[in-house]
């Protein structure tokens, strides 16, 4: 019975682990493709420079815990990223505001939600190997525990079977009687014991014949 309920946990544990494992995947393939989708174009600092000389840039959003720039061109959806060198916040901001190009600044870092996402495959894998590693230790577990023995030992509170409580049993009779009168008898001895002799004999014929076929 306890072993029943044990299967059914693991059963249950098993399902729990694959539907939220299921759930967190389809959760970081939605954030992974909305963000692939919403990304930026990469660009060069020189051609950001380029395209602000030839008033091509209209907005421009600096993010200095990264160090891009993120901005949008004129008759162009399109958002385009590029990288700058440490410390050229002030160049960058002095050049787009002599451009009469709208600025903007973000300086808040990454949320909780970015760090989630973040180490969200490394969360599911450390889960996935302990799950495997759970069903390998159970496993062991019942390999060591087959062959062992289900031999109680009893002791002076347990329960004793005596032959006054099978007295009364009248198929254990009949069966007792059927064997004394097959006994009495030594003709049925020596039939038994024939019969056991002719089939060792047609055994062992049968592997002499085995052994001299293979050494032939």
């Amino acid at each position: 019975m306890e072993e029943s309920k044990q299967e059914q946990n693991k059963k249950r544990n098993r399902s729990l682990f694959i539907y939220v494992s299921l759930g967190l995947l389809i959760f970081f393939g939605v954030q992974r493709y909305n963000q692939t989708i919403n990304a930026p174009e990469n660009s060069t600092f020189s051609e950001f420079q380029t395209q602000i000389n030839q008033g091509l840039v209209t907005e421009a959003t600096i993010k200095e815990q990264s160090n891009t720039v993120e901005y949008k061109l004129a008759n162009n959806d399109s958002l385009f990223q590029t990288d700058y060198p440490e410390g050229f916040e002030g160049e960058i901001f002095k050049l787009l505001i002599d451009q009469n190009i709208v600025l903007n600044t973000d300086t808040e870092p990454a949320g909780m939600q970015d760090y989630f996402i973040a180490f969200l495959p490394w969360i599911f894998l450390a889960g996935f190997m302990f799950f495997m590693f759970s069903q390998v230790r159970s496993n062991g577990n019942q390999i060591m525990q087959f062959g062992k023995s289900k031999a109680k030992e009893l002791d002076e509170e347990s329960p004793k079977v005596t032959f006054k409580d099978v007295a009364g049993a009248e198929e254990a009779k009949e069966e007792l009687e059927e064997i004394k009168e097959f006994l009495k008898s030594p003709k049925n001895l020596i039939n038994l014991e024939q019969k056991f002799q002719k089939v060792f004999y047609l055994l062992g014929h049968q592997e002499q014949e085995k052994l001299y076929w293979q050494k032939q």
